[in-house]
C-alpha cells in the first residue's frame, strides 16, 4: 500500500503478478517453517490473504492522475 501511495508500484502491476506472488509466498513458507506440509500451508494462506488485501488497498490509495484541462 505504501509503495502504491508514493507511486512506485501500481495496483495493476500487483494484479498481473499474482502467480509469481503465490510462488514466492510458498517458497518463503517452505524456508521459514519446519518440514511439515501442514505448517507450510498454515503460513502461506494468511500471507496470500494479506497479498489480496494489499492489492485491494492499493486500488483505494493509488494516486489520482491530475488532468490539465487548460489548452
Amino acid at each position: 500500500m505504501f509503495l502504491t501511495k508514493i507511486g512506485l508500484i501500481s495496483p495493476s502491476f500487483l494484479s498481473r503478478r499474482w502467480r509469481e506472488a503465490i510462488v514466492v509466498i510458498f517458497i518463503a513458507a517452505a524456508i521459514l517453517t519446519p518440514p511439515d506440509v501442514f505448517t507450510k500451508i498454515l503460513m502461506a494462506v494468511p500471507l496470500l490473504i494479506l497479498y489480496g488485501l494489499g492489492v485491494a488497498l492499493a486500488r483505494l490509495v493509488r494516486p489520482v492522475k491530475k488532468v490539465d484541462w487548460i489548452s
